[in-house]
């Protein structure tokens, strides 16, 4: 996106527009193409963040863009002289506030495939500020079909702090997978955290796949299978001696409740340090919703809208509720039901979160499994 200081400080609206750059040193350095704009804004004053893909159906290049509270695709066969295609989205999904980072991409969905658009937005997420909405249905080479009602909103991540994210194009085909990353803050407090020398982390790289549920196709989020390269120890736990569990600064963990055989109306893990601060991830029965608390998570008073309860519906129907967790210093990821339900949260504890207990509130839960594994820092390897 070409962005013009001169127009903007005329006042003009029209200061954003789709140019081009060129590398022939492998991106040491740039050449702007003499011709810029190639896509000129046509009125709008959000006009930004192309994801360009190539649709082999019509060979050529097609280009969304976010356009205030929608996208517009644009075609070309050369990436220099581009064509409008089509918009969508105005009357579709959230409109809570402007859309940004869009993506376009295809999935396989059993014998067919599926297009997925995915859709960045802030504020208007599910737990207030920022976050990422899809889309699922069929792109024809010039305009995206909706498969679901146009009041349905569908969220990547349910968490406070998942934003801006977007998918690599061109796996390879013998890997075959979607791999998407996403910024871990919210704009609703981003730039006044409580932090030194990091403004922010990405999120651990996740593989999509579209998943057939009670309610229709809907897209998973799992974990990236070369994360278990970084386990180390490894330990099963019996919940029924478990009180707390010492654990290390970097930790993943899987818990399993069997849901026919729970009794319990609310269960979950709470993790804690020696200064009595506590992070709670849970799952509540009766309004069969995943929630995360950080309301006593440690430096909570920089904003009125960090320490809030964030909540996730369960999407899964399955009599198995699973857990599959990543704790870092400063940031959990939860990938519940085999990713149909993720929620990813910052916090930051005076010190870091060394114990983890199974809570379980009027009645018992009956766990299937619990393992705890410490990882390897990534950093300086």
């Amino acid at each position: 996106t070409h962005h013009s200081d001169t127009r903007a400080k005329k006042g003009r609206i029209d200061f954003q527009n789709q140019s081009i750059a060129v590398s022939n040193d492998k991106g040491r350095t740039f050449v702007k193409y003499d011709h810029n704009p190639v896509i000129a804004n046509r009125g709008e004053k959000d006009f930004r963040d192309p994801k360009v893909i190539w649709v082999e159906t019509i060979q050529k290049w097609v280009v969304v863009l976010a356009v205030g509270n929608k996208v517009q695709f644009f075609s070309s066969p050369d990436l220099k002289s581009w064509e409008f295609l089509s918009e969508f989205g105005s009357d579709s999904g959230a409109h809570g506030g402007v859309w940004e980072c869009p993506d376009l991409f295809r999935l396989k969905s059993g014998g067919n495939d599926k297009w997925v658009l995915l859709v960045n937005i802030n504020p208007g997420a599910p737990n207030g500020g920022s976050g990422t909405q899809y889309f699922i249905g069929d792109f024809n080479g010039k305009e995206f079909i909706n498969n679901n009602p146009k009041e349905t909103t569908l969220w990547l991540d349910y968490g406070p702090d998942e934003y801006a994210g977007v998918t690599w194009s061109d796996i390879p085909d013998n890997d075959g997978r979607r791999l998407f990353l996403g910024w871990m803050s919210n704009w609703s407090y981003a730039q006044v955290t409580p932090t030194k020398e990091w403004r922010s982390a990405n999120t651990l790289p996740r593989s999509l796949k579209l998943k057939n549920t009670a309610s229709g196709l809907r897209l998973s989020s799992k974990p990236v299978k070369e994360l278990e390269s970084l386990r180390e120890a490894g330990k099963k736990l019996k919940i029924n001696s478990l009180v707390s569990v010492l654990i290390s600064g970097l930790n993943e963990i899987k818990l399993d409740i069997d849901l026919s055989g729970s009794s319990s109306d609310e269960f979950g893990l709470t993790f804690s340090n020696g200064r009595g601060e506590q992070l709670i991830v849970g799952y509540d029965k009766k309004s069969n919703r995943f929630y995360s608390d950080r309301s006593k998570s440690g430096i909570t008073g920089f904003s009125p809208e960090f320490p809030k309860l964030s909540y996730a519906p369960r999407i899964s129907s399955e009599d198995t509720l699973k857990f599959h967790i990543f704790l870092d210093h400063s940031s959990l990821e939860l990938f519940a039901d085999d990713g149909l339900t993720v929620m990813t949260g910052i916090f930051f504890p005076t010190e870091d979160f060394d114990h983890v207990a199974l809570f379980q509130n009027n009645g018992t839960a009956k766990v299937e499994e619990f393992k705890i594994y410490s990882l390897r820092s990534i950093w300086n390897e």
